[in-house]
């Protein structure tokens, strides 16, 4: 198993731990091949990484039966479900983050950015949602954004009409009941049960966030999934999932392995990834962003094709795709091939909309999708070139110098 030009640093990891990790969770593949634009030694141990973490799954504990399986696992259809706010229906899925007690500077973190003259700003990678314990009086609450309360919302006198209650399932029946307002409604997948299912039904206004402990996550959250789809639940369903780490590549690729699958098959909403460990939650929110984009289910920046080093690659490789990384970050759903030789460069990156490949010694070519542009660049040239090509077909946007 392997995904081809998966790219590199935290993109890379992610593409590769959601294709790769979405046949090992079905016990599909044998051997394992990680493909990184990056030193070659750095693959192997991303691969060991996949390989762990899906050992440790033997000896789970039991996932309860679902039925017949809802889904055609060969054509991809989105679940359908209700649209609550901007979630379920045919919006796009939506990123969850909490902050217990939100200031300035932590919110500055993930993305949400306030100024008393300006008002608020957002960039495509800041949360939808942020599940808070409290707000501060004297901020006003974003009109694009929604503010998820965890206790009695009377935070919401801060006038803000997506703010919306947190509840867990377990202790809150009678308050589930009696409760009209939007609500958020946390409960393990081993507990949706057609009893819980029959009540969460009655309540088209809530979103189902979907939790699990088992050491086969995947599998515990995707038989809940068919239950609800089984019982005729539509409410929307975002997959959340707790994580332990302290180095970033281990919560990228156990995160993207856990999640993408189900992303794939078109069984979520939203995902909502929290760490009890040494990662900032910027990185957290990043990772969520960079699931969706490598699921194929929600675009919110550059898309970047690139393929590992060998020894037909007659420029640097690594140092280039940094380089055309940093100048073309900010070209939201824009597809930029970046390939070493001209054996494989054309055809693995046929479905970018702009190349970059190699042709000789310090030459390069530049593509439009799959036409030849120009040919022979030197490869000093050849990065200012790639952005005068993209400025020239009207697809460059000047960075925003606060980002």
């Amino acid at each position: 198993l392997g995904v081809t030009e998966a790219g590199e640093g935290e993109d890379g990891r992610i593409k590769s731990a959601t294709g790769i990790g979405a046949l090992l969770a079905d016990g599909i593949g044998e051997t394992v091949r990680v493909s990184l634009t990056e030193d070659p030694e750095l693959e192997i141990p991303v691969a060991r990484k996949l390989v762990d973490y899906f050992l440790q799954r033997s000896g789970h504990e039991p996932i309860a039966a679902f039925g017949e399986i809802p889904v055609d696992f060969y054509t991809y259809k989105r679940r359908q479900t209700l649209p609550v706010l901007n979630l379920g229906g045919e919006c796009v899925p939506v990123v969850l983050s909490g902050i217990d007690h939100p200031d300035l500077e932590a919110l500055k973190t993930i993305g949400w950015n306030y100024n008393k003259t300006s008002g608020w700003n957002f960039s495509d990678l800041s949360p939808d949602y942020l599940l808070v314990g409290s707000w501060p009086a004297d901020l006003p609450s974003p009109a694009e954004k929604g503010i998820i309360f965890k206790n009695d919302p009377s935070g919401k006198s801060t006038g803000n009409p997506e703010s919306a209650t947190y509840i867990v399932l377990d202790n809150e029946f009678v308050r589930l009941q009696s409760d009209p307002g939007v609500k958020f409604i946390e409960i393990k997948a081993c507990d949706v049960t057609e009893n819980r299912i029959d009540i969460i039904r009655q309540h088209k206004n809530a979103i189902i966030v979907l939790d699990t402990e088992n050491a086969n996550g995947y599998a515990d959250q995707r038989a809940a999934v068919f239950r609800l789809m089984n019982n005729n639940c539509m409410n929307p369903v975002v997959f959340k999932r707790n994580y332990t780490e302290n180095l970033k590549e281990d919560f990228q690729l156990k995160a993207a392995a856990d999640l993408g699958g189900l992303l794939i098959d078109g069984l979520g909403d939203g995902i909502f990834l929290t760490n009890q460990g040494d990662i900032r939650n910027k990185d957290i929110v990043a990772v969520a962003f960079g699931i969706l984009q490598a699921s194929r289910v929600r675009i919110s920046k550059t898309e970047f094709i690139s393929c590992p080093s060998c020894g037909r690659t007659l420029f640097d490789l690594q140092t280039t795709t940094k380089k055309i990384r940093e100048k073309t970050a900010h070209l939201k759903g824009l597809k930029i091939g970046i390939m070493g030789c001209i054996v494989n460069g054309p055809g693995e990156m046929a479905d970018a909309d702009y190349g970059y490949v190699g042709t000789g010694r310090g030459r390069v070519t530049l593509y439009k999708q799959k036409d030849v542009v120009l040919r022979n660049v030197p490869e000093e040239k050849a990065v200012d070139e790639l952005i005068g090509l993209i400025k020239k077909n009207g697809d460059w946007i000047e960075p925003d110098p606060h980002p």
